[in-house]
């Protein structure tokens, strides 16, 4: 039911909506990002600072076991654990952050005419709530992006001045936060535990040998079981000692289980006879999933769609609506992936509309110029895309703009 509501959107994305239904998606994005956010702020700091489990985690904790007919001890005790980072109003920390980066794409699609200033701030804004969030993964994909995607949408500075108003900014708030932390202890403890964790995970990330190596408090979550800090202790593990060990697994589930590497095993498997679900690496559970042909022609795909967007967008600029559009898509859609080298949200129910949304908008701009004619770039006020085979000669597009009153930038 959830792909097939997902190919359904992407299909009606792609095709037949409007710039206002898209803007009221974005609104609603927006308006659910803010809610999450919120509450993602203060679980993070009643767990950390005050040692405190919200209602809301109390509740979810209770619908897990009754939904799954399971005791407490079966159930994942990282929800209500205080050492653990916030889960927020979605299922996993990593979900509510891939959400809230989402959300803030969606904020600059609003915000694409807006000053250079407003939407520096819009990045310091969402900067923060996923810095007391800390999901790495959404973190560190946030940080990568949504600054090339200033850049990007900025008209009224050169790519120099912008960098140097974008830093200046960026400096600032800095030294802002810094001041404001002397003053109340809470904020000093709950930044010093983000930066260390911060800290302990890009040593797991660089340790190449695998050898243990010191590190900070950072609430002691585990990966693969191993803990790899409680109170400044010795982490035993890394990410490049986890990929090899994924990797090997993979290798020898698919020989016990050949099958699987052509055809996949679909979602329908469970953690107790299929490959093993919610690794550290998110990508091999996508290759159990569907199976190596059908993953490296969706990925190939994917890749095509944002190539091929990229290069409208500077080779073909258009209106404000189709610029919009596919930076949002492309960025969107980057980032999504990027989170397969770690945690898998692509598929997550929060997250799979939007993925499908970007997917649609990028085809949207291949579909209706994809024959080099001037392509209609304001939606009319029926909703409707125009196709490739309505764009299919110039006189086509001609007798439309006649007809239907659309604008063009011829």
């Amino acid at each position: 039911t959830v792909m097939g509501g997902a190919l359904w959107f992407y299909y009606y994305v792609s095709r037949h909506a409007s710039t206002v239904e898209i803007k009221w998606v974005m609104l609603a994005t927006v308006a659910a990002t803010i809610i999450i956010s919120i509450h993602w702020v203060y679980e993070s700091y009643a767990k950390t600072i005050l040692g405190e489990i919200s209602w809301y985690q109390l509740n979810a904790f209770e619908y897990i076991k009754k939904r799954n007919g399971i005791s407490a001890d079966q159930v994942n005790t990282s929800l209500l654990g205080t050492q653990y980072r916030a889960y927020g109003l979605l299922d996993k920390h990593t979900t509510t952050g891939a959400f809230i980066v989402i959300g803030a794409f969606s904020a600059l699609w609003l915000m694409y005419q807006a000053k250079l200033q407003q939407r520096i701030l819009l990045f310091l804004l969402f900067f923060s709530i996923l810095f007391v969030g800390m999901s790495t993964t959404a973190f560190l994909g946030y940080m990568l992006l949504f600054p090339v995607g200033l850049l990007i949408t900025n008209k009224q500075l050169s790519v120099v001045g912008s960098v140097r108003l974008l830093i200046g900014y960026f400096l600032i708030f800095l030294v802002t936060v810094y001041l404001v932390a002397l003053l109340f202890d809470g904020l000093s403890m709950l930044l010093e535990s983000r930066l260390s964790l911060l800290k302990t995970q890009f040593m797991i990330l660089l340790n190449f040998s695998g050898d243990s190596i010191n590190g900070d408090s950072i609430n002691g979550d585990s990966i693969n079981g191993d803990s790899i800090n409680v109170d400044g202790g010795v982490i035993h593990t890394s990410y490049p000692l986890i990929l090899g060990n994924e990797s090997i697994g993979y290798v020898k589930y698919i020989i016990d289980h050949p099958g699987v590497a052509v055809f996949g095993e679909g979602f329908g498997a469970h953690h107790s006879y299929g490959y093993p679900r919610g690794g550290d690496v998110a990508f091999y559970e996508i290759l159990a999933t569907f199976g190596v042909p059908f993953t490296f022609f969706f990925l190939a795909a994917v890749c095509f769609l944002i190539v091929k967007t990229v290069m409208k967008l500077f080779h073909q600029q258009r209106g404000k609506d189709f610029n919009a559009n596919c930076i949002y898509a492309v960025f969107v859609a980057v980032f999504i992936m990027l989170t397969l080298v770690h945690y898998n949200t692509m598929f997550r129910k929060e997250i799979l509309p939007y993925f499908m949304l970007a997917l649609g908008l990028m085809s949207r701009s291949y579909i209706s110029a994809g024959n080099g004619y001037p392509a209609a770039r304001t939606v009319l006020q029926g909703g409707h895309i125009p196709t490739q085979r309505e764009h299919g000669t110039l006189a086509n597009i001609l007798r439309a703009r006649r007809t239907l009153g659309w604008q063009t930038n011829d």
